[in-house]
């Protein structure tokens, strides 16, 4: 299988969380296995801010990032549209025991009104929460901690941010050829001026305003629109993914319009308050067909709270009306009453299709309140993180039997700026957390990456689960998909877990890189070529590799690769499992019976490596067939033996753990891997590659005939 699941099946084969645990987590990641974790807290839950007419100011802090007892955590800004006025400052409690004192300019200020304050925006804040820990017993005292909290407020800048834009596939996540985009200004009727450069959109668009991005109809791909997309200006490089389908109807496509949110009969604003157990309205209008779901898969509509959402990750939409007068109008109804959503201003992502894949993407931040209580990660440790960013050529989805089934439009992959030979990578994150043996609970994690050695780090991923979750099967996963790697610059990930807005769990460091790309070419016997039995040597096969940097022990650890062939039928008459050992500078072959981890290769013969031209040449020769143990198909090994008049298939693979399995297919790849001096794995990054001869071979495999002389 050459697709997505295949490809993290042979990427974490050598990492420490099996990998089946990682596919299922991935499958449903949004919503975990929701359990009950009992443990009473207090404390802070939220802290908004508020403008004069009782609207939540888009910024809304959290509080779990706040540091330890007794310190300041590091200025938070709120960006405000006029320093000089005033407003309020609203503080969520999770329960009684909480004790708060807010400090405006160095004086103490009370609350008029549940929680809430009358502040100035040029002040600066400070807010001191003392919540109890622990109750008093009959023979101990009530424990007590105190955590500081400080806001600063701005203007907003009136400056402009240079936006890029990737507008992808949404079944394999590739590049769509010579896009075009409209982007407007909310309010606006002109259009942005944008620049194409190398196949990648930028526009220079203005910090705290909202606008629409058009993708129209092309070269048979429907529309897609975004509405509602926010400049944020605390974010340093903004980034966009459009997504396109291939357009099923007939005529001219046309873009869905989104007709707002509601709750109830009122239309909500961005920055509105939402409560746990609402129940959303979505309303769209179509012309080319309805907003429905279609018999091969698909949804007429989901919402996801700060990611895109899919068909497995999100709230599913319930269609409650619908007419055909002036165009398909349409009403989607999203209960949130079963799925809890963390506190504070989140990003509600409303995602709808109509029936000839016209796709439209509203956005909106909205206030959840939540009433969960968390528990104490005290105890808990977080255990077997591991990182992995893998590098695809863009043939990956090209040549391979149809996977079953696909989940590709579930998470996009990011595009290199790279136009003339277009590539894409994921970064993988998985976890357990444990309190000695047993599986700990938690609300969600953060994914921090850090780009100077560890120095600074920011947030680049988030999964929020329906409620305490401890994973799927006791592994937590995260995606991480955005477009800004650079090739070969090292990446140091870390993941903050929480159950509540002050129990917070950090884990260690883990290393990962952007492997370059590579092309793995088969290229002896040639495209229906011949393979002669009285031309020594006999047998040999021949494939390349395009990127020779990556054939250095420097930049790779390991190249992992597996010999299949088949017969007309498909059946395997020989599969080879094998590894080229950068630091031992030798070939290896995994022995019939072992399981695919490196420790259990071993030194082999027969393999050589040469360079040709700008590429590696590999050839597996006439010495190493001669060895029957190296030949892991059947229960007893097998000779070498190709019938004199029939006709054959080979392919360069990972056919993982089944000979005989036609789906189980994934690419070879070079692998970069460190440990400490414990043995544990520290840094891992991968590249992979389907072989190939051209588009017309079939499953890219290559196909040859034996013949006797």
């Amino acid at each position: 299988m050459k697709k997505f699941f295949g490809i993290i099946i042979c990427a974490a084969v050598f990492m420490l969380v099996s990998c089946g645990a990682i596919i299922d987590a991935i499958t449903s990641a949004a919503s975990g296995e929701p359990v009950a974790d009992p443990t009473p807290i207090t404390g802070l839950r939220n802290i908004l801010v508020l403008d004069s007419s009782n609207k939540n100011i888009r910024f809304a802090f959290d509080p779990k990032k706040a540091a330890k007892t007794g310190s300041i955590v590091k200025t938070q800004t709120v960006y405000v549209s006029n320093t000089s006025s005033s407003g309020k400052l609203k503080l969520e409690l999770f329960r009684l025991g909480t004790e708060i004192t807010v400090m405006q300019n160095g004086s103490e200020i009370s609350a008029y009104a549940n929680s809430l304050y009358s502040i100035s925006f040029g002040s600066e804040i400070n807010i001191r929460v003392r919540k109890l820990t622990k109750s008093a017993t009959s023979s101990t005292p009530a424990e007590y901690e105190t955590v500081q909290y400080k806001l600063a407020f701005a203007s907003m800048p009136s400056v402009t941010k240079k936006v890029t834009f990737h507008v992808v596939e949404s079944m394999n996540g590739c590049e769509v050829k010579n896009p075009a985009l409209t982007i407007k200004k909310k309010g606006s009727s002109s259009a942005i001026s944008t620049t194409d450069g190398a196949g990648i959109i930028t526009a220079n668009l203005e910090c705290g305003e909202y606008y629409s991005i058009y993708a129209p109809a092309h070269d048979g791909y429907a529309t897609s629109i975004i509405y509602g997309y926010y400049v944020d200006p605390a974010k340093t490089s903004p980034s966009v993914t459009i997504v396109q389908k291939k357009f099923t109807g007939e005529g001219t496509a046309d873009k869905i319009v989104f007709n707002g949110l509601q709750k109830g009969s009122t239309n909500l604003e961005p920055n509105a308050t939402v409560a746990k157990n609402s129940v959303l309205n979505a309303k769209f209008t179509s012309t080319n067909g309805k907003i429905s779901a279609v018999d091969n898969g698909g949804f007429g509509a989901a919402i996801g709270i700060d990611f895109v959402p899919s068909q497995v990750q999100g709230f599913l939409g319930q269609k409650i009306n619908e007419t055909s007068s002036s165009g398909w109008k349409t009403t989607y109804k999203f209960s949130l009453s079963k799925k809890k959503i963390p506190a504070g201003g989140k990003e509600a992502i409303i995602v709808a299709y109509d029936t000839t894949n016209n796709r439209c993407e509203a956005r909106m931040f909205l206030n959840f309140e939540y009433d969960a209580n968390g528990a104490t990660l005290e105890k808990a440790k977080i255990k077997n993180f591991n990182v992995i960013t893998n590098h695809y050529s863009h043939d990956l989805d090209l040549y391979s039997t149809p996977s079953k089934p696909d989940f590709s439009d579930v998470n996009i992959r990011a595009i290199t700026s790279d136009s003339s030979s277009p590539s894409s990578y994921l970064t993988i994150c998985s976890f357990e957390i444990k309190e000695g043996s047993t599986n700990r609970a938690i609300l969600g994690f953060d994914i921090l990456r850090s780009e100077d050695n560890g120095a600074t780090f920011k947030k680049v991923s988030t999964v929020f689960y329906g409620g305490f979750s401890r994973g799927k099967k006791g592994v937590h996963v995260g995606i991480v998909n955005d477009a800004t790697l650079s090739k070969n610059q090292k990446y140091i990930y870390k993941i903050e877990a929480y159950t509540d807005s002050f129990h917070m769990l950090k884990s260690n460091k883990f290393t990962t890189k952007l492997m370059p790309k590579f092309y793995c070419d088969l290229y002896d016997p040639a495209p229906n070529g011949i393979l002669t039995k009285s031309d020594p040597p006999y047998p040999k096969f021949v494939f390349k590799i395009s990127e020779t940097a990556l054939w250095n022990s420097s930049v790779s650890s390991y190249f992992i690769f597996d010999l299949l062939i088949v017969d007309r039928l498909g059946q395997p008459v020989w599969a080879s499992k094998m590894l080229y050992d950068f630091s031992a500078g030798k070939f290896k072959h995994l022995p019939r019976g072992e399981k695919p981890k490196t420790v259990n290769y071993v030194a082999t013969t027969g393999i050589t490596v040469a360079t040709s031209g700008t590429t590696k040449k590999i050839t597996i020769g006439k010495d190493f067939f001669s060895d029957k143990n190296r030949n892991h198909v059947g229960k007893s090994p097998k000779e070498f033996n190709l019938i004199t008049g029939n006709t054959y298939f080979w392919d360069i693979q990972d056919w993982g753990s089944s000979t005989s399995d036609p789906y189980d297919d994934a690419p070879a790849q070079f692998i970069w891997k460190t440990v400490d001096s414990t043995g544990n794995i520290t840094g891992y990054a991968a590249s992979s590659a389907n072989s190939f001869y051209n588009p017309t071979a079939e499953n890219g495999r290559a196909e040859f005939k034996v013949k006797s002389n």
